[in-house]
């Protein structure tokens, strides 16, 4: 009986050193794995080939072996066609498998394929492959893993093939202990890194016993719920990862892998493949190897202590400034280095017609500086910007002075656009406006228009009544004046622009009329310096507002342009440093609202020298015809 017993032992001690799964365990081990497995929520897609939702769930990796179209390749070269999960038993690094498309360049080929391979949403067969590890050096502690593989990453890094994970940690050290438990903790893998979260905290939904985890779109990082996640450093990786909803949901089920060499023939012997899984481009492009060759596969437990307890979220509220364009420049410039690699020539020209462009554009104005007072003379473009730069370092209260009031009229004006938006009737109908690029100014109008124009316009107010107060009194007036000059126009402006912007919005409508609606908006870039400057209203102020721009659109146009991007780009990358020192969201945006506030000034007068200079212009061309 005990040599029975003995000889029993020896036998599961040997199928074990071997690597299997051992027998006694593999049915306890299948109940936890099925316990568990994961609901996946994934960003919902308006229509096929929408780049604002997810195109790929998470699949067995069963449908894309024996395909004729996909390629098995060592150092490069092509082995053989149509792979199977024999040809890649126990290959060494350096394979790779190469799936029809080009990573760099995929449009909608790899969305399709996931369509054709049952590998899109819903996927047909929602797999996620189960692996429990122990750590020798982590006594107590067990790890339930879940590898989710994905057709193609869709992200920043554009590449073939992609394989993330959720990890169960319990303090057990056999599935039949664990079986008997809770988790302790829950790890999702994120890029380069992760974030662990307790089994009770709040953060984390269920589904029963199951852990409900939210994909980035196209990444595929896993978040603990809807949001848009900001990464910033070497181990987050870099950019924005987005998982706001609508959703659908994925309920995967748990195919146990085993942990060693399953023997060729297994069903499951393409676990020991060492190679790539995606076409082996230069990185970060590159196809990602499996997960049997991570330290997450031999160190569950030591990864798990190593990932970050929060992920940082962007506020869904209209004054994050910094953020948005962090995720912008982080998104531009991976599509910058994406064309490099696929049209580096035409990429590098392109480059270098903007580059002259811009230094054409430089060198074609005068940077000298000319006085503020009278505001009434002739200016080239780069004079005003010099002047403005220069007069507000020398009176940087007066600056702020007017910067302070473009803060919260822009934030309550954000505020009523995000209220709109979230109205149930309005808001759904209004965001899909805003993705149809033949009717982007609609949601540009609904969330962009109501904090910028209106915040714009009130500096512009103060700006000009500044300058009309010293050009009177040939000093610099004093602030309570200079918000006493500007209430007394406050009716005036409103009304004229007011008026003024319907007349915009109503031709915009038709189509027909933009080119119309163009001209107006130029005219109405001098209208609130004619209403405050020159105490005009009325029709009389929108008369004399064409007047000045007649014959000199485009110049008003680009000038409108570039001052109006000084606050919105340039505060935005003064800040973004501070991003990179792991400082909270709400300080780095309150920086940037900052450096904005204060950069905003400097645009409204140099829309103000903007007058000035037509002004001067109209009365040389027409003596007699000037200002009050």
């Amino acid at each position: 009986m005990a040599l029975g017993i003995l000889l029993l032992a020896m036998v599961a001690l040997a199928l074990g050193s071997r690597g299997a799964t051992p027998a006694w365990a593999a049915s306890a081990a299948q109940q936890l794995a099925d316990r568990y497995a994961p609901v996946v929520m994934l960003k919902e897609q308006a229509r096929e080939c929408d780049a604002t939702g997810e195109a790929y769930g998470p699949s067995s990796v069963n449908p894309i072996f024996g395909q004729p179209d996909f390629l098995f390749t060592r150092d490069g070269a092509t082995v053989l066609t149509g792979p199977t999960a024999a040809d890649l038993y126990d290959k060494p690094e350096g394979y790779a498998i190469d799936y029809p498309g080009s990573p760099l360049d995929p449009g909608c080929d790899y969305e399709q394929l996931a369509r054709r391979l049952g590998m899109g949403v819903p996927p047909k067969d929602p797999v996620a492959y189960a692996h429990i590890a122990t750590q020798e050096d982590k006594p107590g502690k067990l790890a339930l893993q879940y590898w989710l593989f994905y057709l193609f990453n869709d992200y920043n890094n554009l590449h073939e093939g992609d394989w993330e994970m959720a990890q169960l940690v319990f303090d057990a050290d056999t599935p039949e202990q664990a079986l008997q438990q809770a988790p302790t903790e829950i790890g999702l893998s994120q890029h380069n890194a992760g974030e662990r979260s307790a089994w009770t905290d709040p953060k984390l939904q269920k589904d029963g016993q199951r852990p409900v985890i939210y994909p980035g779109q196209g990444s595929h990082a896993n978040f603990y719920g809807e949001g848009l996640w900001l990464e910033r450093s070497p181990s987050e990786g870099v950019g924005c990862d987005d998982t706001r909803g609508p959703s659908v949901r994925v309920p995967t089920r748990a195919v146990l892998l085993p942990s060693g060499n399953p023997g060729k023939g297994s069903a499951l012997q393409w676990i020991t493949y060492q190679g790539q899984w995606g076409a082996p481009l230069r990185a970060p492009y590159d196809g990602p190897p499996g997960p049997n060759t991570t330290d997450r596969w031999t160190q569950p437990i030591t990864w798990q202590e190593q990932t970050r307890t929060s992920s940082t979220a962007i506020p869904d509220v209209g004054s994050e400034i910094v953020t948005s364009s962090f995720c912008a420049v982080v998104e531009w410039g991976s599509s910058l280095l994406t064309d490099l690699g696929n049209n580096p020539i035409i990429t590098i020209i392109a480059l270098a017609v903007i580059g002259v462009f811009i230094l054409i554009l430089v060198r074609s104005t005068r940077w000298n500086y000319v006085p503020i007072s009278p505001t009434v003379r002739r200016r080239h473009a780069g004079q005003m910007i010099r002047s403005s730069l220069s007069l507000m370092r020398r009176n940087p209260l007066h600056a702020l002075s007017v910067g302070v009031f473009f803060i919260p009229i822009a934030v309550v004006a954000g505020l009523i656009g995000w209220g709109i938006s979230s109205i149930p009737f309005t808001g759904p109908i209004l965001r899909e406006l805003g993705e149809e690029s033949s009717l982007l100014w609609v949601g540009a109008i609904t969330f962009a228009v109501p904090g910028g124009i209106i915040g714009y316009i009130v500096a512009i107010m103060l700006v000009s009544a500044w300058v009309r107060l010293r050009d009177a009194q040939g000093s610099t007036p004093p602030v309570r004046a200079v918000l006493h000059e500007a209430r007394t126009q406050v009716r005036t402006v409103a009304k004229s622009v007011g008026l003024r912007a319907a007349q915009i919005v109503g031709l915009g409508i038709t189509v027909i009329g933009i080119p119309w609606a163009l001209k107006l908006l130029v005219e109405t870039q001098l209208l609130t310096q004619v209403c405050v400057v020159e105490h005009r209203s009325g029709r009389d102020s929108r008369m004399r507002a064409r007047a000045l721009s007649r014959r000199s659109w485009l110049r008003i146009a680009l000038i409108s342009l570039l001052a109006s991007l000084v606050p919105l780009v340039i505060a935005p990358m003064l800040a973004m440093p501070i991003l990179l020192l792991q400082m909270p969201v709400w300080v780095v945006n309150l920086v940037g609202a900052v450096f904005a506030a204060a950069l905003t000034p400097v645009a409204a007068l140099v829309m103000v020298l903007l007058y000035g200079d037509r002004a001067a212009a109209l009365a040389a061309s027409a003596p007699g015809v000037g200002a009050r």
